[in-house]
């Protein structure tokens, strides 16, 4: 199992690694390298054909987010989601594939409970439409309203990834 994380207290990524470790004792018949993670590498270090999503999580702009706003990693989201491969974002991590221009016209959720920040309008201001739910999947891009949530992102990612009948499998496999 390989993990080319470099990012620091962040919540966000600890629930969606902690869900991905749980389904991953529980697949079988998992076909792809979902394992390797990739967080806020230059797209010059990356051989997008060694992965199958990409994987945002959110976090505290006083903790090392603010760098998700950057251009390279909006060129990033934009290299997996010209390749069809999916985009899974936690809590206000959807926010810089929003900037990316990702989500014009489409689906999408968010943290809403920020008191410095507001995260539905940046959304909107991206061209998202904001829905408040608690998951979204539209354009191949899987957005979230927090840390609870990362189970049904990490469900909905062994789904694009492995098919509906191994998520069933996954699912029974874990009593959800």
């Amino acid at each position: 199992m390989k993990h080319n994380i470099s990012i620091k207290d962040n919540h966000c990524l600890e629930s969606i690694l902690e869900a991905i470790s749980k389904i991953s004792k529980y697949t079988r018949k998992l076909k792809t390298n979902y394992e390797k993670i990739l967080i806020f590498l230059s797209k010059e270090q990356i051989d997008f054909s060694d992965f199958d999503a990409f994987v945002l999580p959110g976090g505290f702009h006083s903790h090392g987010f603010d760098e998700a706003y950057s251009e390279e990693l909006h060129k990033i989201a934009r290299e997996f989601h010209k390749q069809n491969k999916p985009v899974a974002t936690l809590c206000v991590g959807v926010l810089p594939v929003s900037d990316a221009g990702l989500l014009k016209g489409k689906k999408a959720t968010t943290y809403n409970l920020s008191r410095f920040h507001d995260n539905p309008d940046r959304l909107q201001n991206g061209g998202a439409i904001y829905t408040g739910s608690k998951v979204e999947f539209d354009n191949n891009i899987i957005s979230s309203a927090g840390p609870a949530s990362s189970l049904a992102v990490a469900f909905k990612l062994v789904e694009l990834l492995t098919g509906k009948e191994n998520l069933k499998e996954v699912k029974k496999l874990m009593m959800a």
